[in-house]
């Protein structure tokens, strides 16, 4: 399990960094692929919302293909600008389902302060990401400086709250126990018990 979490970590950390020296390095659908990798291997566990949410990476794999060589926030045509929202809004929809996911694993553990962490951090970053949602249907039809204030700060704000999503994740991954010393506990269970 701490192997399928580290692949979802690392898959939405190259999802949220964007390294662009002609093109982007850091390929969003190497980083959904990843993610979607991570789902596969917790579907055993978790049937239900591994299987949504690594149906939901393995959709976002094909959309943000273009994003590999075109950053559509940087672009000025309508077209890539909608296309801009509408990645935003499917990636809500992927951390949606792991959010759920995450939900699921953290409730196995037996870690109140995680699972209240978690379900704190899914409710702030949803809720973030719907009014962004808000703000971009409204950005093209009104201008002034106070409209491109706002637009700043919630792009910062959105900057953090990829961070606090990749920490959280981190938090999990760490909490989560290795399959290693669980077989070498077990191990050395039966080997008392034999003796």
């Amino acid at each position: 399990m701490k192997a399928a979490i580290n692949q979802i970590f690392w898959g939405f950390f190259l999802v949220f960094l964007r390294i662009e020296i002609g093109i982007d390095w850091l390929a969003d659908p190497l980083g959904y692929y990843l993610i979607s990798l991570g789902c596969f291997k917790l579907q055993q566990q978790y049937p239900d919302t591994a299987r949504k949410t690594r149906y939901m990476a393995n959709t976002m794999i094909f959309i943000s293909v273009p994003t590999v060589f075109v950053n559509p926030a940087e672009q000025i045509a309508m077209g890539w600008q909608l296309y801009g929202v509408f990645l935003i809004a499917m990636k809500l929809i992927v951390v949606y389902f792991l959010f759920a996911l995450l939900k699921e694993v953290v409730g196995g553990l037996e870690n109140d302060s995680l699972s209240a962490r978690t379900e704190r951090t899914s409710r702030f970053y949803i809720g973030f990401f719907l009014l962004l949602l808000a703000y971009l249907s409204f950005q093209m039809n009104v201008s002034g400086n106070g409209w491109d204030t706002i637009a700043i700060m919630l792009t910062f704000a959105a900057f953090l709250m990829d961070i606090v999503l990749l920490v959280l994740l981190r938090a999990i991954r760490r909490a989560v126990p290795d399959a290693s010393l669980k077989l070498s506990a077990s191990q050395d269970e039966l080997s008392t018990l034999h003796d």
